[in-house]
């Protein structure tokens, strides 16, 4: 039992250990031009996201709490990365990081929204296919740049890889948006035939 108990708190402690592995990385982008270092640092951080879910649905330790904290160390480590490569390397555009935390705001709202209209999903937040590959992009864009330029391929393959994010990230706030529209359509449609039925 006890030893069941420790096992439940793995997620967590690797989503804790992704914090760390994020700070370093911060550190090692604005501060060294260490590339092997930071493309490591970023490999073992898209390990620990992986896992820590993984893991979390194994030991059926899925928790509100854990689906909060892997929720804001992703987008802290998303919104850091990004911005270091807007600000300093010049190679993410300021447009994007606006329609990220656009998408991390819609995925927020929709997601609570839709836990109040519907009771099908368990997990605290509630994915999608589109936002799910979104976020993928997100996260990998940063990992991208720092390979390219350590073997010094075009960076202009990072531009492309952000424009085809930004129509997939549009597309999953809009589809969110509709089907957030269609479930309190259908909430309200099942509410006035009640109402007649009385």
């Amino acid at each position: 039992m006890e030893k069941n108990k420790y096992f439940k708190m793995l997620p967590n402690l690797i989503t804790i250990a992704r914090l760390i592995l994020t700070i370093l990385f911060i550190m090692l982008c604005l501060n060294t031009k260490m590339y092997l270092a930071i493309i490591f640092d970023f490999l073992l951080i898209c390990f620990s996201d992986i896992v820590d879910g993984k893991f979390a649905r194994y030991f059926n330790a899925v928790t509100v709490f854990g689906s909060i904290l892997d929720v804001l160390v992703d987008s802290f480590f998303i919104f850091s990365s990004l911005s270091i490569l807007c600000f300093k390397g010049k190679i993410v555009p300021i447009w994007f990081i606006i329609l990220v935390f656009i998408n991390l705001f819609v995925f927020i709202i929709t997601s609570f929204t839709q836990k109040d209209l519907s009771t099908k999903s368990k997990n605290f937040f509630v994915f999608d296919l589109i936002g799910r590959t979104s976020a993928a992009f997100f996260y990998i864009i940063p990992g991208i740049a720092y390979v390219t330029i350590y073997i010094c391929i075009n960076i202009k393959i990072i531009q492309y890889v952000i424009w085809i994010n930004s129509a997939l990230a549009l597309t999953a706030c809009i589809s969110r948006v509709i089907n957030i529209y269609l479930l309190k359509k259908t909430a309200s449609n099942k509410l006035v035939i009640s109402k007649n039925r009385m």
